[in-house]
């Protein structure tokens, strides 16, 4: 029963594609259908410049199903759109609700450059268009039958969008609330309720600084399967790069053969300290071996401290130090949205009703220092 579950549940992502063409224009109302919407971006790496992001859509299950989706990478950002049809670049993961069994679904796959002449209804169905820098496939996997989410590239070389994206994602959705004997009925009722994908086509910026992501939600109206423009919200996420993780360490004079190693460090998002973030510190005879011994939060400015004692041995010995910390999705809310669908870039507002920052984990780089040899006992 579970494979059949997860099979129609899939199905229902990989659906025959909607009717949107082109992009969203239209005015918000204030009363939009999927006011829950958020967007969470982190890179894969948080040094400037390094290669891959990770992007995740989430929604409430009460709003009306989701539609179409697209994202903006913001200007600095590189995507390569040269790979090799059938390159895989990154993994997937989405739960939907199925309605018809009232469960949610897990499903997970990866994502791959897909033969643009296997998508061209669904390019033609969600987008207006057939010409993309690049087609793109969450090839999924349920009890051994596959299916495919497509994705959409563009670059973005015109101004005004020019000044703050380099290129946009576009996804599409079937309806689940209509009634099952129509064709374009989501498999199960299945509603996407969160999505979220890794791709190293994506390289960060590499000057430091405070990027943000956005993204365009279009709704469904509820009960007949037809999009509803003015639905239509934008959400952001903020990612503040590099982030770095210093540690520095320490041995004070030895105290009846025992030495005291200090530490310290800070967390720095784009040079600003990340205050309330979790660090767990290790400590080992060598970097390969070193174990988590202490856990503790960083202060208003992102620094944290402490120490220990170590018993000396007969002879000098090193120890390694490192350091790794979390911080975890904050939800900045609508105070944080910033609207960038305004005139002239939209011939009619959209409202921004979300913002967020992802989580992040980092690590520092391993520190040794030398505990001395204890002192030799005396002669009798």
């Amino acid at each position: 029963m579970r494979n059949r579950v997860l099979t129609a549940a899939l199905a229902a992502l990989g659906g025959t594609a909607l009717a949107l063409g082109g992009t969203a224009s239209a005015a918000g109302n204030g009363a939009a259908a999927i006011t829950s919407a958020k967007l969470y971006v982190s890179a894969a790496t948080q040094a400037a410049g390094g290669a891959g992001v990770k992007i995740k859509v989430t929604k409430a299950q009460a709003d009306n199903d989701l539609a179409r989706i697209v994202i903006y990478v913001p200007a600095g950002y590189q995507v390569a759109t040269s790979q090799t049809t059938g390159t895989q670049l990154g993994t997937a993961a989405a739960t939907v609700f199925a309605r018809d069994l009232n469960a949610v679904v897990p499903v997970t796959g990866t994502v791959e450059v897909a033969n643009p002449a296997d998508l061209v209804v669904q390019s033609t169905a969600c987008t207006g268009t057939t010409t993309h820098a690049q087609f793109l496939v969450l090839r999924l996997q349920a009890a051994g039958t596959p299916l495919t989410v497509p994705a959409f590239v563009d670059a973005i070389t015109a101004p005004p969008l020019s000044a703050i994206a380099s290129a946009t994602i576009t996804f599409c959705f079937p309806p689940s609330d209509i009634p099952a004997p129509n064709p374009a009925r989501a498999t199960l009722g299945a509603s996407l309720l969160t999505a979220e994908f890794t791709t190293t086509s994506i390289s960060s910026p590499s000057a430091r600084g405070e990027f943000r992501w956005r993204a365009l939600a279009t709704g469904y109206q509820s009960g007949n399967g037809k999009v509803d423009p003015t639905s239509t919200i934008e959400v952001q996420s903020l990612v503040e790069l590099p982030t770095q993780l210093t540690l520095k360490a320490k041995v004070a004079k030895a105290t009846r053969g025992f030495s005291k190693v200090s530490y310290n460090g800070s967390l720095l998002a784009a040079g600003k300290g990340v205050g309330s973030a979790t660090v767990d510190v290790y400590r080992g005879a060598t970097q390969a071996r070193v174990r988590k011994f202490k856990s503790q939060a960083t202060d208003s400015n992102g620094a944290f401290s402490g120490s220990f004692t170590v018993k000396q041995g007969k002879r000098a010995t090193a120890l390694f130090l490192l350091a790794k910390a979390k911080t975890a999705d904050q939800d900045l809310g609508s105070a944080a949205c910033t609207a960038t669908f305004v005139p002239p870039i939209s011939t009619a507002p959209i409202p921004c009703v979300d913002a967020t920052t992802a989580g992040v984990s980092v690590s520092s780089a391993a520190v040794k220092v030398t505990i001395p040899a204890g002192p030799k006992p005396k002669k009798k």
